[in-house]
C-alpha cells in the first residue's frame, strides 16, 4: 500500500477502536454504516485487532457477532503526581484500576529528586509487568504543554519551565505522555464514565487542593494558547486580601478551593476540626454553619463559571471532588445559583453531573489519552 492508503487505513483502525469505546459492542456492518468505512475495511482491520487481542467477539468465531474491546489484558501504566506523594497504577481499557501503589515524596526536595523517585516507581512496575502496556503517562499539577511534555509553572511544585518528558525519558528509556491533572480528570469523565455525549460541549470544574476547568468543544479537547485554558482558579474575585498559594491574593481558589473553606470554617469556628472534603460533607448535612459557608463559596463559583458558560454553551458541566458526598451537595447548590446568573439563557440548559473522585479520575483520564494515542499510533503485536 502507497502512504494515502496506510493513513486511510491507519484512521479506519483509530474509528473503529474509537466506535468500540464510545459506543460499546457493535458489529461491523454497525459501525461500517456509523462511520462510513467499507465493510470490507471493518472485516479486515477487525480480524488483525482480534488477532492482536485488543478487542474480541462475544460469540467467537461468528462473523455477525458483537465485537468490544478486550478489556483483560492491555493496560497503560500511569501515575497521578501531587506534591506530597505520586500514585502509580494500571489502567485498563474498561477503566479498572490494578496494582496500585503510592510513592510519598516527603525527602524529595527538588525535581530532580522527584524526578527520580517517579522514574524508579515506573521502573518497578515496568519491571514487574506483563508487558502488555500501551503507554506510560503522568497526571501533574500546573500549567503543562502535553504536546511538548513540559512543565510551564506548577506553583505547588515550585516547577517553572521544566521538560518533566525529557527528564522521565532520560531516567527511563521510555516515552512518558505528560499532562495537567484537571484536563486528564476531564478526559476520564468523557472516556470511562460517559458522563456527557461522546466528546460533546463540555466544561469539568475540579474543587480540590486547587480549583481549575477544563474544557471539550466540538469534539476537541481544549489547551489554549498558552496551555492555561480553563485556570479560573486564579481569577480575582473578592476584595479581602486573602493569599493564594501562587503568591497573588484574593483569587477564587483562594476563596473555593477545599482548603480555602477549610480555613474559613476555622476562622469562624476554631474549635472545628475538619480536614478533608469528606468531613465538609459530613458537617454540612448536619451543621447550617458548615452548608452556609459551602452555599457562599458555590455563589462565588456559579459567578466565575456564569461567563464561561455563557461563552461556550456547554452540554454537560461535570463536577469533581475527592468525595463524591461533597460533589453532590456542592452539584445542588451551583445549580441553584447557576440558575440565578443565567436565568433566561441558554446556559441554564446545560446538565451537571458528578464525577468520579478526583484521585481516580486523574489516573483513569491520563490513562484514557495514552490508550487514545495508542489507538491513533498503532495497535499492538500479537503475542
Amino acid at each position: 500500500m502507497d502512504s494515502g492508503q496506510v493513513n486511510k487505513r491507519n484512521g479506519n483502525r483509530y474509528a473503529i477502536l474509537r466506535a468500540l469505546q464510545f459506543d460499546g459492542p457493535s458489529r461491523r456492518g454497525q459501525i461500517a454504516r456509523k462511520y462510513g468505512i467499507r465493510q470490507s475495511s471493518v472485516t479486515g482491520i477487525a480480524a488483525e485487532l482480534l488477532q492482536a487481542g485488543l478487542i474480541r467477539e462475544q460469540q467467537p468465531g461468528n462473523s455477525r457477532s458483537l465485537l468490544e474491546l478486550d478489556t483483560s489484558r492491555f493496560h497503560a501504566l500511569v501515575g497521578n503526581l501531587t506534591p506530597a506523594f505520586c500514585r502509580i497504577a494500571c489502567v485498563y481499557l474498561d477503566g479498572r484500576i490494578a496494582e496500585s501503589r503510592e510513592i510519598s515524596l516527603v525527602h524529595a526536595l527538588d525535581a530532580p529528586a522527584i524526578l527520580d523517585t517517579v522514574a524508579r516507581g515506573f521502573a518497578e512496575c515496568l519491571a514487574e509487568g506483563d508487558g502488555r502496556i500501551l503507554g506510560l503517562g503522568l497526571a501533574m499539577p500546573g500549567t503543562v504543554d502535553p504536546g511538548l511534555g513540559r512543565c510551564i509553572y506548577a506553583a505547588r511544585l515550585q516547577w517553572r519551565n521544566l521538560a518533566v518528558a525529557d527528564e522521565l525519558r532520560r531516567r527511563l528509556g521510555f516515552d512518558v505522555f505528560i499532562d495537567n491533572d484537571v484536563r486528564c480528570q476531564l478526559w476520564s469523565s468523557v472516556w470511562f464514565e460517559r458522563l456527557a455525549p461522546a466528546l460533546g460541549n463540555t466544561i469539568y470544574l475540579s474543587v480540590h487542593q486547587g480549583l481549575a476547568c477544563a474544557m471539550i468543544m466540538n469534539g476537541r479537547r481544549i489547551i489554549g494558547e498558552h496551555c492555561a485554558a480553563g485556570e479560573i482558579g486564579h481569577v480575582r474575585v473578592g476584595e479581602e486580601g486573602r493569599l493564594c498559594h501562587c503568591g497573588r491574593t484574593d483569587c477564587l481558589e483562594a476563596y473555593c478551593s477545599v482548603p480555602a473553606i477549610l480555613s474559613e470554617i476555622e476562622r469562624i469556628r476554631p474549635t472545628m476540626n475538619l480536614k478533608t472534603a469528606s468531613n465538609l460533607a459530613d458537617e454540612a448535612e448536619e451543621d447550617p454553619l458548615v452548608l452556609n459557608v459551602l452555599d457562599r463559596a458555590a455563589r462565588r463559583l456559579a459567578r466565575a463559571l456564569a461567563g464561561l458558560i455563557a461563552v461556550t454553551d456547554p452540554h454537560t458541566l461535570v463536577i469533581g471532588t475527592a468525595d463524591r458526598r461533597f460533589s453532590t451537595i456542592l452539584h445542588d447548590l451551583l445549580k441553584r445559583h447557576l440558575y440565578t446568573e443565567l436565568i433566561g439563557l441558554s446556559g441554564n440548559d446545560a446538565q451537571l453531573v458528578v464525577a468520579d473522585s478526583v484521585e481516580d479520575s486523574a489516573l483513569r483520564g491520563v490513562a484514557g489519552l495514552v490508550i487514545d494515542r495508542a489507538f491513533a499510533i498503532g495497535s499492538p503485536q500479537a503475542d
